[in-house]
Parts: C-alpha cells; structure tokens; sequence
C-alpha cells in the first residue's frame, strides 16, 4: 500500500517525462514501453493513456513521426487528434509486421502507408516503415493477390483502391539497390503482373479525367441535383468497357487526425470542448502511374545497345554522309547515362545523430539547416497530396481559393529526357477487340511487338499575364497567342484582343503585381470581410461582460496587406470547403477548438493559365529528328498535355499527355494527334524526367 501512496505522489508532469524519455529509448515502432508502466496502477494509468493524456501522445507522435507536413497541408490537429493518429499508425505499423496480405484491414493499412509515405518530411515515417517492412508488404500483395479478382474482370487485373495503393506504395520504396538485388526471375514476373496496367489505357485510367475535358468540374444541371444524380459524359462502349474512362466513385473517406468519440469523451471529461471532426475525402491514385514507373525502372536496367557499325560521333556520321535523324555511338551513350523513371530518393532519420540519412549519406549540419528552413522530402508530394485530396469527383465545385497547388508553376522549364513505348498497331488494334486475356499465350511484350525509343524535350514555361499588366509595361518576352477559335482561354475582361504570356525564368521578376493583380484584391476583400467580423464576434464577447470599447475607441485596424496567410472564404464562387476543411485547433483549450483556424495559402502567381513551348536540341534533332512543342496544364488537377509536332510531313504528330510525379517524374501516355479524343487510339506509355545539365 505504501508503495501506491508513493506512486501517487508523483505529479504527472514529471511522470509523462520519465515515459516520454523511456520511449525514446526504442525509438522505432509502437512505444511498447509504455506498457508496464500503464499496468502498474490506477494511476499511472490515468496519468500516460492517450485517452487521458493525449499531450503525451502527441508528444511521442511527434518524436517518432514526421508532424510538420500535416499543418503545411492544411491541418491542425488537437493533441487529441494527434494522439488517436498516433494509435492508427502504430495500428498500421503492426500490421505490416504481421505481414498478413490477406487480413480485412489490407486495403486501410496499404492506404494509411501510402500518406505516411507522402508525409516523410525528415524521414521518421519512412523508418518506422522500412521497420516494419511496408515495401515487402506491398511488393507481396502485388505478387501474390493483384490477380486474384480476374475471374471477374475477363482474366485481366482490377483497378481497385486496393490494387493502386499497393502499386504505389512499392514504388515508393523502390530504390536503386532493390531493383538491381532483383533475380532476373523477379523481376520479369513484376513487369508481366503491371505491364496491362501499362498498355491498356481504354482499361485503365491514366488521368483522374479523360485529357479531352480542359475546364473541370464537370457541369451538373439543377433536375440533376434535385434527384442526387449526375450525368456521365458521352462515352462509347468498347469490349473493355467505355471509352473514354470516367470514374465515379474514386473518393474514400478516411480518419485523419481526428479524435475518435471514446477520446473525444474522454477529453470533454476533463473540461475541453472537441468540435465535431469530418474525415477526409482522399481519391486513389492512378494504378497505371505507379505500373509504368514499376516497369520502366526495371526496364532501363537494360542498356540500349550500340551498334558497333554506328559513327562514333555526330562528326564521323558527317564525314560518312549519314543522313540527319540517325544516331552515333555517342547519341546512344547519352541515352544510357540518364535514366527516365528515377526511383524516389530514399530519406530516412538517424535518431543518434538527429539528421536525415539521404540515399544512405549522412547530411552534414548545413544541409539539415537548410532543409529546415526550406522544407524536406514531402514537399515534392504536396501536388501528388492536393491531387487525392481535392481531384476525386469530377462534379464538384472547387473553392474560389484552393488550400494546395496541384502543379507547380516553372516545374516544367529545362531539358527532359526518357523513353516510350511503342507497340504494333495491328496488335493493339487487336487486343482492343478482344475483352479477354489472352488464353493461348501470356499477355506480354513480345505479343504486341513492343519496342522502346528514347524521347527528348527542351520546354519554355508561359504564363498568361494578370489583367493589369499594360501595353506600354509588357516585358520584354512575351508571347501573344491567337489559337483557334475553339480553343478554351482565360477570361480577359471587357478588352478583349489576344491572350500575352509571360516566360518564366527561375531569376526573373514576374509582372504579377499583387497590389493590381485582381484575384489578390479579391482575396485580400474577402479576407478584410472575415477579420473584421471575427474582431466584431470578440467584441461581442468582451462586451457581454462589462469590457467592450465604446464606438469612439473603434478603428479600422484592416487594411490590405496582400498577405497569403489566411485562409479562403469561399462565398460566391465556389463552394465551402465542407468536409474539405479541418476545423480543429492547435490544443485542447475550449475556445480555440471552438472556431475555425487560418491556414495557410499558396501564393498567388497571377498565372491564370500556363501553356508550354519547346523544341528538341540540335544535337537531339540530328540524332533523333528534329520536333517542336505545344502544351498546356489542366488547372484542375495539373494534368500536363504537350502536342509534338514533326517537322516532316510523313512523321505522325504525337500527343502526350501525363503527371508530374513526387517533383520529377513526368509519367503518361502517348497517341496519335490526329484520331477522335473520343475514341481509342494508338496509344501507349511514356516516362521522362528532367536532366541536371538542362
């Protein structure tokens, strides 16, 4: 008994230290230390639960977990809702260690891993992931079950949440040292089990919308909200189903830390008031991006052979009268030395030395300081985050203002270099009449005579110029773009005339004037509006009590900042975030969660829209033939499609079309420019990425 007494002597502060520092001890998985301490008395129980003692959870969250992406995202969780995410990851953490691929949870903790996987700031995520062994996971679900519905699927893979996360999640933990410890055996089998994924775009999607819509959301007439219902765009019916693929129900609803209710009640308890939480709609992503990534990395592990009967320069190649459009010994060196599907980097964190571990290299104490004033390794998934979060449904009205980019503007500019596949057309046109997979003889390359070529773009990014840019003040490299009649443009007021565009260069001042530029005085109004009725709801509050400034004492304290700090307001342009927009606070203090908070917002460029420019180097055109380029980005969900336009007549015009993925992969497909966008053509995959020297 005495012994209690003295436990329950211990003030619970110094308690929660003593287990937050005994956590630390075994900083990766779940804090199984805690667990003898939590059974030993009633009190000690009170004291380190998360129910009842969520800042300690959140404390241990945040040493084992990388916090910081989820508030640069939009979030603010309570430490209530850290602590119920602290629980849901160690939950995921011990599933994979089960390695169980055929348990009911697959589909949820594959899932969970992919937004860790997204949210690996510094790398804690990553590490408590590879502990647990999450790649090997997801590599078994892929070997073992992304056939195993084919029966009903006409023999083929399905597309699935299931199917695109393990996809996904495998490629995230690719990395160069896996894919050359691949047996050829291995590796073969992988590029079979993806390669439809690969080469069916009329069966899989290769965009969250078909690259022939421009303006998105889709339009929903009122009968159609009246009666719930939506109307599918015209789509024609193939033997692989319609054409063009429209997915109607992509969206998932997960808990994202939010307090579940028995935490919730257990807070409100103690006197704190949780407001209601919403989960969060996040859409899958695309299974063929991850196949293509998946296959083209194993793929490129094969060098393109060189002829010995090629010059061995482009000099040589003159000298010999060898026509343009023909490579040299040194071409194909150049094509070996770059690869177009680079796996992610692999950033994990080192707790002794407290510094990331890049590509298996320590970070030196400069590098981590800029990292930390910069950003780490998530930032490159923010587009791919905004994608799933705000890209599901094809019919929602977006916000005036949206809280993530899902394009960077200037990501494009520079020299890029990859490869495509180009398959027979009689055997593409062939597997395109036939539903099922094939019965005599496996679906592979050699079936549709597939061949890989190297593909090379030097691309100039524009951006169409804000309003208030004059005449007299345009900057020098512009560019005035009369396009077709047809074509869809931003809206340039009651002036008309043609559409100026902006070069963008990295050291270059933007014309963008936030002072003139319309959309930041509208941002700045709308946010002038909120402050000054949050100012008059406090004053309301002071009044009620006997402390309210008389009228005299009132002065307009909001004038236009042109900050990008706060967040929208949706109003009349759009919708309200709604389920979209978390509404916890920074603690479990009662007023805080009782009110909205501000977060942050991208800056606004003033880029109403972006087009692209480009050619192929002289030194690309005489090896490969000489292209120019035409593209343009899908403001919706930054769908990047570029026209590449022969400069001979007898050279089909080609249109790719694709995602930029984690920062550096452009990921896509190709076809023919000149067939109907309605109906299937032939098409096939691609992937580049931008070169070092560009």
């Amino acid at each position: 008994m005495r012994i209690h007494n003295t436990f329950q002597l211990i003030p619970h502060e110094i308690l929660q230290e003593i287990a937050l520092e005994l956590v630390k001890l075994t900083p990766l998985g779940p804090p199984t230390a805690l667990l003898p301490l939590l059974l030993t008395c009633k009190s000690f129980y009170s004291a380190l639960s998360p129910i009842h003692a969520p800042t300690l959870a959140s404390r241990i969250f945040a040493f084992k977990f990388d916090a910081s992406p989820v508030v640069r995202r939009e979030f603010r969780p309570t430490t209530a809702g850290y602590a119920e995410q602290l629980e849901a990851n160690c939950r995921c953490l011990q599933a994979l260690k089960a390695g169980d691929v055929q348990g009911l949870d697959v589909e949820e903790t594959l899932l969970a891993v992919l937004v860790m996987m997204m949210e690996n700031e510094d790398g804690r995520n990553r590490a408590q992931l590879e502990w647990a062994r999450a790649g090997e996971y997801a590599e078994r679900w892929v070997r073992e079950k992304l056939y195993e519905t084919r029966g009903m699927c006409d023999g083929w893979p399905e597309e699935s949440m299931v199917s695109a996360c393990a996809l996904w999640v495998m490629w995230m933990f690719t990395t160069k040292e896996k894919l050359h410890a691949e047996t050829p055996i291995q590796r073969e089998q992988l590029i079979s089990l993806v390669l439809p994924f690969v080469l069916l775009p009329y069966r899989y999607a290769s965009s969250h919308a078909p690259p022939n819509h421009f303006q998105l959301p889709l339009p929903v007439s009122s009968s159609a909200q009246a009666h719930n219902t939506v109307p599918l765009p015209l789509s024609i019916p193939t033997p692989h189903g319609p054409y063009p693929i429209y997915n109607t129900s992509r969206e998932w609803t997960i808990p994202f830390y939010t307090p579940s209710s028995s935490s919730s009640a257990a807070t409100n308890n103690q006197g704190s008031s949780i407001s209601t939480h919403h989960p969060t709609p996040l859409s899958p992503p695309c299974a063929s991006t991850a196949a293509k990534l998946l296959y083209f990395s194993r793929r490129e592990l094969l060098p393109f052979g060189i002829a010995p009967h090629l010059p061995a320069t482009r000099a040589e190649a003159i000298a010999r009268h060898v026509p343009p459009g023909a490579p040299t010994q040194e071409d194909m060196r150049e094509v070996n030395a770059h690869l177009g599907a680079p796996p992610p980097r692999r950033v994990v964190w080192d707790w002794r030395k407290g510094r990331r571990v890049v590509d298996g290299v320590l970070e030196s104490e400069h590098e981590h300081e800029v990292v930390v004033r910069t950003g780490g390794e998530s930032n490159k998934w923010d587009c791919d985050w905004w994608r799933l979060r705000l890209c599901g449904d094809l019919w929602r009205r977006q916000p005036r203002w949206r809280p993530g980019r899902v394009y960077v503007p200037g990501c494009m500019r520079g020299l890029w270099q990859g490869r495509l596949l180009v398959s027979y057309e009689q055997a593409h046109n062939a597997r395109l009449a036939n539903p099922a997979y094939p019965s005599t003889q496996p679906f592979s390359e050699a079936s549709v005579h597939l061949r890989m070529q190297p593909v090379f773009m030097r691309l100039e990014e524009h951006w169409a110029l804000p309003e208030h840019v004059d005449d007299p003040h345009q900057p020098r490299d512009r560019i005035r773009v009369t396009l077709d009649f047809n074509a869809e443009h931003p809206h340039r007021g009651a002036g008309g005339g043609g559409y100026l565009y902006e070069t963008y260069h990295p050291e270059k001042r933007s014309a963008h004037d936030p002072e003139r530029c319309v959309r930041c005085l509208e941002r700045e109004e709308v946010m002038r509006r909120r402050r000054e009725e949050e100012l008059e709801r406090v004053e309301r509050v002071f009044a009620g009590v006997g402390l309210g400034r008389g009228e005299e004492e009132r002065v307009d304290e909001f004038q236009p900042s042109f900050t990008t700090t706060e967040e929208e307001e949706d109003g009349e342009d759009g919708d309200d975030m709604g389920d979209d927009s978390v509404q916890e606070g920074d603690s479990d203090d009662t007023e805080q969660d009782q009110h909205p908070v501000h977060h942050p917002l991208p800056p606004c460029t003033g880029a109403a829209d972006i087009i692209l420019t480009g050619m192929t180097d002289h030194r690309h055109a005489m090896a490969w033939n000489p292209y120019k380029f035409y593209g343009r980005v899908r403001e919706w969900d930054g769908l990047i499609g570029i026209l590449r336009v022969a400069r001979y007549p007898l050279v089909e015009h080609v249109f790719f079309y694709g995602y930029l993925v984690g920062g550096q992969n452009f990921v896509g497909n190709w076809r023919v420019a000149a067939a109907d966008p309605l109906m299937p053509a032939w098409e096939s995959a691609f992937t580049m990425s931008k070169r070092e020297d560009s």
